[in-house]
């Protein structure tokens, strides 16, 4: 399940997905594609995750570990896969690696239309973030 670094750019494809063709997207492939060349040591605390079904990714993750928190971040799968758990393990698993770890706190960041999986596992909200949209 975790990413090995060739696989970074796959990781960007699936984030880049959510975007549907808005102008983020080719950012977030950009970022990915970038990341990629930065070595592994460098991006240490940002471990990247992906979920295959038949051998093909279609749904990504990450953690990210600060000195006494794990941060869950950009868990997506692709519209065509949503429905059939492959999130779900994905989220699972990633929960497993933050029980092993030293870590006091979990974090996660999630819409409030997608907090359920997160509210199941104990998970509870504390606040809100601000959005904003940058348009040259």
């Amino acid at each position: 399940m975790p990413a090995a670094a060739g696989e970074l750019a796959t990781v960007g494809d699936i984030q880049a997905a959510v975007y549907n063709g808005a102008r983020e997207g080719p950012q977030v492939k950009k970022f990915y594609h970038l990341l990629q060349e930065i070595p592994e040591q460098k991006r240490s605390r940002l471990k990247y995750f992906l979920g295959k079904l038949d051998g093909e990714a279609v749904a990504a993750g990450c953690l990210f570990a600060s000195a006494d928190a794990l941060g869950f971040y950009d868990l997506v799968t692709l519209q065509d896969y949503r429905g059939r758990g492959i999130g779900r393990a994905i989220f699972h698993h990633l929960v497993g690696q933050a029980l092993k770890s030293h870590h006091k706190h979990a974090v996660a960041l999630a819409p409030a239309n997608r907090q359920e999986l997160l509210l199941e596992a104990g998970f509870f909200a504390v606040g809100e973030v601000a959005h904003y949209q940058f348009e040259p």
